[in-house]
């Protein structure tokens, strides 16, 4: 799994480098930090970030540490929230992304309006297809 991980960031980086302006690499640190839960998850969100610094032309560091510290939250209330929720999922992308493109200096409402909903339509497709959508939904 974290093979598979590693190339979908791969290409994640890529495509936020050269094609949109979309946080996705974000989108999928937060995806892959509720779904695997793995302390790697820290390795991949710094190299990811430092990549996308290098790839983009930003600040060097700016990328990784953000990552890096999203990924820490989420584990440090893992045990507080319920990770593997949509509304987890959906909160969690709305602020990270939010702060994440005012930072970089992007476009707030919409990039993250979009992302969100593009975050919380795949991890409810992930859920269903791994039957661990919850009773409630």
């Amino acid at each position: 799994m974290i093979k598979t991980a590693v190339i979908v960031l791969c290409l994640s980086v890529i495509l936020e480098s050269f094609v949109t302006s979309l946080p996705l690499t974000l989108c999928l640190l937060i995806f892959l930090t509720v779904v695997l839960r793995k302390v790697e998850v820290f390795a991949l969100a710094f190299f990811a970030g430092f990549m996308l610094d290098i790839l983009t032309f930003g600040r060097i560091g700016l990328s990784s540490a953000f990552f890096t510290l999203v990924v820490y939250l989420i584990f440090l209330y893992e045990g507080k929230f319920e990770l593997e929720t949509p509304g987890f999922i959906f909160l969690t992308t709305i602020v990270a992304s939010a702060i994440y493109l005012f930072l970089t200096g992007k476009e707030i409402l919409l990039q993250t309006i979009f992302i969100t909903s593009i975050s919380a339509v795949s991890f409810f497709v992930f859920s269903l297809r791994n039957k661990k959508i919850p009773s409630y939904v």
